[in-house]
Formats: structure tokens, sequence, C-alpha cells
């Protein structure tokens, strides 16, 4: 944070009861390949994108480096999953009309429509694309997921609803 000084509210108070100006003054970094500064960044692309449209009319986010370049500009047909309960009921039913073209939403994931916000925004494919080599496809939820987990998926759409 003291690299981006800069772009902060330094006097904004902290939970101990100081300024963020008065915590950075002690900070150092002592791995610039962990902690690196903006001339020198991992990828040229942010860690995050936020979306807007209208599914998420006051936003989502989605991790570039995660998802499938392919798949970052994609239509399909939305498959639409009502909860969590329903996901789970019906991913791997040989009936589910999905394809690798196709588009998993999961409704009522967020901390509205499913209270606490466990982690069930990333959504395993249908075993049936798995066993073809299907690796990623395209899913959308107001959940969340681990920052270390894969795929092109969009999360935090919001607003959720129940």
């Amino acid at each position: 944070m003291k690299r981006i000084e800069d772009l902060l509210h330094l006097d904004a108070p902290t939970v101990e009861g100081g300024t963020l100006r008065a915590r950075l003054t002690k900070a150092d970094c002592y791995n610039d390949e962990v902690i690196r500064i903006r001339d020198n960044p991992v990828s040229s692309q942010g860690g995050i994108v936020v979306l807007r449209g209208n599914l998420a009319p006051e936003g989502a986010v989605i991790k570039p480096s995660a998802a499938s370049p392919e798949l970052m500009s994609h239509r399909g047909k939305a498959i639409v999953f009502e909860n969590v309960e329903d996901y789970r009921a019906r991913i791997d039913d040989p009936d589910l009309p999905v394809d690798e073209s196709s588009v998993l939403v999961l409704k009522c994931a967020g901390p509205v429509g499913y209270p606490g916000m466990p982690e069930v925004g990333n959504l395993a494919l249908p075993t049936k694309l798995v066993r073809r080599g299907i690796a990623d496809m395209v899913r959308i939820s107001d959940g969340r997921m681990s920052g270390t987990a894969y795929g092109t998926v969009v999360l935090h759409v919001s607003p959720d609803r129940r």
C-alpha cells in the first residue's frame, strides 16, 4: 500500500484507531517479486475486471487470468439453476440440455439468497462434458469462490436476489 499512497485516502481511520498514513510510515517491502511496483506488473492486464450489463446492473467481477481466452467473448444458451440445491440436483442429469457452448447460471448464491455467502460460485462442469474433454465453460453467479479457483466464471453479480 505504501507504493500506491498517491491513490489512497491516507487520513482514513484504521481498525486500531490511527490513520492509514500513520500505518504506512512503518511499511517496507522486502521482496519486489512478491509486492511489485506499478512499472513491473506480473501481467499487463488487471487481476480482476468489473463488468456491468443487463445481468449485473450494479456490477460483477471476473478474473481474466483464470479465464479461457476464447470464452472472454461468448454467446450461448443459458442453463439456469434457481439455487445451489437445484444446481446439485440437476448438473449431472444426463437429460440436462447442456453443451460446451452453454452458459451455466446459478441464482441465489450471494449474501441475500444464500446467507453466510459460502464458496459455491465455482460451479463444476457437467460430468458428461468433462468426459468429452471440456475443461471450461462460462459460468455466472451472484456467489463467490476462492481466488485460487480457475475458469471463466463471472461472480458477485449484483444485485443478488432470493
